[in-house]
Formats: structure tokens, sequence, C-alpha cells
């Protein structure tokens, strides 16, 4: 009967001490070095005047350089699948994109033949920032991007509350609820959820649903969905 109670006790303690781990407060930052690579699948769902189109496809992430604080990733979108009216499918060329940004997540700069200013406001939409200083579950905090004009995007106000830390798919991830929006007219809204890679902070799981959304003129509402795969 002693045994038995000093199992379970040893057990209880051990429990205790993985709730811990979790409530240990994390510092994000993308961590990444030359070189790394992360696939993503992702698929957005929209209805434009009452069709329903789906874009597929996935996006391969190649860490190109970092020197300096600055990380400059080549962002390749392949396989990508246009369905309209749920049988109308039209492949889509590849593209390339280098987004530089900083070890809090913020883009600097984009370059590719498909930047325009409203790639620029949908990269930074979807885009994470990182707080300042270290947060665990419950935790909420705010980040407020200014206007850039030679980005051609628009202030934005993101609003983050950290609501978990778990495995994924053999990841260790901070799951953050999000809800951000733009200023000015039409502006891009998103609420959903990201799980963060703690060890890269790059996302491995997001799924947002979006208002606004600029492309070719138009804006779009909708859903978006993706995550990494191996």
């Amino acid at each position: 009967m002693m045994l038995k109670r000093i199992g379970l006790l040893v057990l209880t303690v051990a429990a205790m001490g993985a709730v811990a781990s979790t409530q240990e407060a994390v510092k994000l930052r993308l961590n990444v070095k030359e070189g790394d690579v992360m696939t993503t699948k992702m698929s957005i769902n929209v209805d434009f005047q009452g069709t329903p189109i789906t874009v597929t496809g996935k996006n391969v992430m190649t860490v190109k350089s970092v020197k300096d604080g600055k990380f400059v990733i080549e962002n390749a979108s392949k396989e990508t699948v246009l369905d309209i009216g749920g049988g109308q499918t039209m492949e889509q060329p590849d593209s390339t994109v280098l987004t530089t940004q900083n070890e809090l997540g913020q883009i600097l700069a984009l370059e590719g033949d498909e930047v325009t200013p409203e790639a620029a406001r949908m990269a930074t939409a979807f885009n994470v920032q990182f707080p300042d200083l270290g947060v665990k579950v419950g935790d909420k905090f705010e980040k407020v991007l200014e206007a850039d004009a030679k980005l051609g995007t628009r202030k934005m106000t993101l609003k983050y509350e950290v609501t978990e830390r778990k495995e994924w798919k053999g990841y260790d991830v901070l799951v953050l609820k999000v809800d951000q929006s733009e200023d000015g007219d039409m502006p891009i809204s998103m609420v959903g959820t990201v799980s963060l890679n703690v060890k890269t902070g790059l996302p491995v799981l997001m799924d947002f649903a979006f208002k606004n959304m600029p492309a070719q003129g138009m804006s779009f509402d909708g859903t978006y969905h993706s995550e990494a795969v191996k």
C-alpha cells in the first residue's frame, strides 16, 4: 500500500510539472536559419455573387538568408487550382515572392512579379506579429502596424490572446486567437486562430474568417485554412 501511495505521489508531481511547463512564458521570435524549408497546404473558400469559389494549393517556404536581424524568405506558390461552382477547375501558374522580415515577424519588403499594394495588404493581414515580451496561456497582447506607403499597406490593429500550448503533429505550438482589422474604407478584417511553432515562430496551422480581402479590384469575404505538411 505504501509503495502504491508513493507511486501515486510521483505521478501527481509529474503531472503538475507537465502542466507547469505549459505555463512557462514563451518569447516568440522568428528563429530560422538559411536553408530551412517548410511546406504548407492551403484552401480558401469565398462566395462570389452566389457562386462558390475554392482555391487550393501549397506553399514552399525557403529561408534564403539571415543577416543583421533580417530574414529573407522565398514563398513559392505551387499546384494552385481554382474551382468555380464546384466543377469548373483552372490550374494557376506557379509564383514566387521574396519576403524580408525582422525577428518580430514584421514584413519589411516584398519582391516579385505579382507584388502589388493589394498583395502587400493581404500578406500583412495573414502575417503574425510577435509581442516584445514573453507570453503564456491566458495572456493578451496588441500590436499596431502603421501604414507603409512604400509597401502600400494601411494602418492595422492586431489583437491576440494566447489560448493554449500543446503538441500538434510533433510540433510544440502556442495557439493564438486573432482579431485584426485595417483602418479606412472596406478594411480587411480577420478573426480566427493560428498555431505557432514555439521553436521557429512559424505558423504551422491557421484558420481564419476574413472580410474585404482585395483581389483584382474586387473584395471578397470567406475562410482560409493552411497547415504544415511533412
